[in-house]
């Protein structure tokens, strides 16, 4: 039913905790959440979000110190209860004993994603910007990897997997200038 009204792909997280305490860092998702408590209590801290309309890719970045005399709520729940945490809502969950919950995510359609859509439209913007350049030889990926003021690779040549694809033929290697 929720899925039908969004219009969206669900991500579901059971989260299961035996004994007392805070199992995760205070952190903001970068979708919103329902959370429903099945089992047992847990404190739930919600504080003003640091960050505007978070989006994905960076999960440490997501990890922030509460400030406690900030907080915006601060509520128990137990079974049944359901909260509804938006995307940025910076929050700390504390068990309190035995407790299970579930948490529902909702990736929000934003204005940038109809942003993207549209100009992926444009063959002009998804050409390649060359900045990769194709290796077509053994010698050039080891002069390559062994000059010490290429700072932007970082490999071992004399890990056994890397020779062993060098003596193998593999030539289609890619270096970033």
């Amino acid at each position: 039913m929720v899925y039908q009204k969004r219009n969206q792909r669900i991500e579901a997280n059971m989260f299961i905790t035996k004994t007392p305490g805070q199992k995760f860092a205070t952190h903001f998702d970068d979708h919103d959440i329902i959370v429903i408590q099945i089992k047992g209590r847990k404190k739930w801290c919600l504080y003003p979000p640091n960050k505007p309309h978070p989006l994905g890719g960076n999960s440490n970045g997501n990890r922030v110190d509460p400030v406690s005399d900030q907080v915006l709520i601060e509520k128990e729940l137990t079974r049944g209860d359901i909260l509804v945490l938006p995307r940025g809502t910076i929050h700390q969950v504390i068990s309190t004993g035995p407790s299970v919950h579930i948490s529902l995510g909702f990736k929000p359609k934003t204005e940038l994603d109809l942003l993207m859509r549209k100009l992926s439209e444009i063959p002009a913007l998804r050409k390649n910007l060359g900045i990769h350049k194709p290796i077509n030889n053994a010698s050039e990926i080891a002069r390559i990897l062994s000059d010490p003021e290429n700072d932007r690779i970082r490999m071992n040549t004399e890990n056994v997997a890397f020779q062993r694809s060098l003596e193998a033929g593999f030539t289609s290697w890619f270096h970033l200038d």
